[in-house]
């Protein structure tokens, strides 16, 4: 039985790491329940307390596009004291709160 979760739980973390992010504000529940059979016969049912977690909003700064200085994302070629203008979109690609109702 061991074994069995030793292997079931790291796949049940896997597939919630793909399924993506939750939004910030989300409360995720969860209550654990186990059978059991007892040596003089019969069985129990035993619940765990119930648990709930808070999914906080996390900040992951995207700027596009992209580059590096050895490959901007832009390139712009301007005379000397002419203006230039460059435009950059900053976001925030993680967790976010929840519009307001």
């Amino acid at each position: 039985m061991k074994s069995m979760l030793r292997l079931c739980l790291p796949l049940c973390c896997a597939a919630a790491c793909l399924a993506g992010a939750a939004p910030a504000g989300t409360v995720i529940q969860n209550q654990a329940s186990a059978q059991f059979s007892l040596p003089g016969g019969g069985a129990g049912l035993v619940n765990s307390e119930p648990a709930q977690l808070l999914v906080n909003a996390v900040c992951r700064v995207q700027v596009t596009p992209d580059g590096t200085p050895q490959a901007p994302g832009q390139r712009l070629t301007v005379r000397a004291g002419e203006p230039a203008t460059l435009r950059y979109e900053l976001s925030n690609a993680a967790t976010v709160p929840p519009p307001s109702p």
